[in-house]
């Protein structure tokens, strides 16, 4: 009966752990979604915290991270090559912000026009 019990126990361990990696490994693959990049960088004051020269190295680079993940999704409305274009901007800002460029201030205010891309791309 011991043994039917630890090879029962054991069987569920692996699995938990299969399936808890495999979920990790999914999420890891996917990009970072529209809705996460727009409450950590837009609503949560990233974007303006970087724009503003306030932020620190690891926000800049946290920032980068979410622009580059917003442009490796599909925009949910409107042409593709707008929201290409969009984005880019915004990993181009980004990347000149954790650069330090003297620029990248004026590019993350540019690019970031919210109405602009809402207009164009949100349903």
């Amino acid at each position: 009966m011991t043994k039917k019990w630890i090879m029962l126990a054991s069987a569920f361990l692996f699995t938990t752990a299969f399936l808890t990696g495999a979920a990790r490994f999914a999420a890891e693959d996917a990009p970072i979604s529209i809705s996460e990049v727009m409450k950590e960088a837009m609503k949560g004051g990233l974007n303006k915290k970087v724009a503003s020269g306030e932020a620190s190295a690891e926000e800049k680079d946290r920032l980068l991270v979410l622009f580059k993940g917003l442009a490796e999704n599909e925009p949910p409305e409107g042409d593709l090559e707008s929201w290409k274009a969009k984005t880019e901007a915004l990993v181009n800002a980004a990347e000149a912000a954790v650069k330090g460029a003297d620029d990248a201030p004026a590019m993350l205010k540019s690019a970031a026009n919210c109405k602009a891309c809402h207009d164009a791309h949100r349903p």
